[in-house]
């Protein structure tokens, strides 16, 4: 790939504008000018204008209404030779928005862009970003209806997605010890801490006997009279009921705070349970909803938080695109207090955002 991708600017604002422009239909002609000069110029921008166009299209038919019906009609002509040779491109496009047939509803759209028409000199970089659309499309619409198994026998039907190990495997002797002292205060038996750690029933109570550790509560003891955060371990689902609602819950942004008054009662907070922004997840603790990364295959690698003098709990997590985000607990005499941060590293406006935290009370 080109070296301007491996730029930390790249795209630029005035890519990023002109090809959001495109795929909405709203450039005026000195924009488009704009763009097509781009394209003939600077390497690896028809690519990411048709990446981006593609990505468009696919999110749309993933997040958008109940019903979206988009026809397009698309017409392109080339007419002429050598420098009097022009191209004239026409399009139309109704969506509507609704149910099928008949009149449209109440709430229904129709837009009707009508037929655009321009002559100018023939652009070759226009016609490799229109042969770029098709072909990822074609590759797109290929790989989502033609899946071949490993036995070369033909198309496969779609399966469910076989749900990931979600368990964490203590690094370290000394990590053993603290998640093992964790999950008895959590009070969890050695099913559940086999659940969270990965480790056999055996293995778990030969470590317990090794290190000492019994089972009662308050085994890691709250400081005074001051609440007791501890990072949640996993294993056991931090819900009483609507599980079926927060499938293979992560443990990454999950911590409990321990009453002073009562060291077997505790409640679990999800700092965040999820990022929505311009209506779609950028993330979400658990896996029963996709996305912006699950739709592209991107997995997000497992955080900790990080254990702080204080007795508190700090992480930190950046997204692929550039979003950073994180939290802190801090246990106080009544309970404990948080924070929590987003900071946008991306090329545009982050809009509509909406910060979901949750307070579990399974406990």
């Amino acid at each position: 790939m080109s070296e301007i991708r491996k730029s930390s600017s790249w795209p630029d604002d005035e890519l990023v504008s002109l090809v959001e422009g495109l795929i909405d239909g709203r450039l005026d002609e000195t924009s488009q000018h704009r763009l097509e000069e781009r394209i003939r110029n600077e390497p690896g921008v028809a690519e990411y204008c048709a990446e981006r166009v593609l990505f468009s299209s696919q999110l749309a038919q993933l997040i958008g209404p109940d019903r979206l019906e988009l026809v397009q009609s698309r017409r392109l002509v080339i007419e002429g030779q050598g420098s009097s040779r022009r191209v004239i491109i026409g399009q139309s496009q109704t969506t509507q928005i609704g149910e099928a047939g008949g009149p449209p509803p109440d709430g229904a759209v129709s837009l009707d862009d009508g037929a655009k028409h321009r002559g100018n000199r023939f652009s070759v970089a226009l016609l490799i970003l229109l042969a770029l659309g098709v072909i990822g499309l074609a590759l797109a619409v290929f790989r989502q209806n033609r899946s071949l198994d490993s036995a070369g026998q033909g198309p496969q039907q779609s399966k469910p997605v076989p749900a990931p190990h979600w368990f964490r495997r203590p690094e370290s002797r000394a990590e053993l010890r603290y998640w093992l002292r964790n999950m008895v205060t959590h009070r969890f038996n050695l099913d559940e801490m086999k659940a969270a750690t990965g480790m056999e029933r055996e293995e778990l109570s030969g470590a317990l006997k090794e290190f000492g550790i019994k089972d009662e509560p308050g085994v890691i003891a709250a400081k005074g009279d001051s609440a007791l955060v501890l990072p949640y371990p996993g294993g056991r689902h931090p819900r009483i009921g609507l599980q079926h609602q927060a499938v293979n819950p992560k443990r990454d942004t999950k911590a409990s705070v321990f009453t002073p008054w009562d060291p077997e009662s505790y409640v679990v907070l999800d700092l965040p349970e999820a990022i929505y922004i311009g209506r779609i997840y950028y993330y979400l603790s658990h896996s029963d909803r996709p996305t912006l990364w699950s739709l592209q295959n991107v997995h997000l690698p497992p955080r900790e938080w990080t254990r702080l003098e204080n007795g508190g709990l700090r992480y930190e997590r950046e997204l692929p695109n550039g979003v950073v985000f994180g939290g802190e607990v801090i246990p106080q005499r009544n309970g404990a207090a948080l924070r929590w941060w987003l900071q946008n590293n991306t090329a545009s406006a982050l809009r509509d955002i909406r910060i979901q935290n949750c307070v579990l009370l399974g406990a």
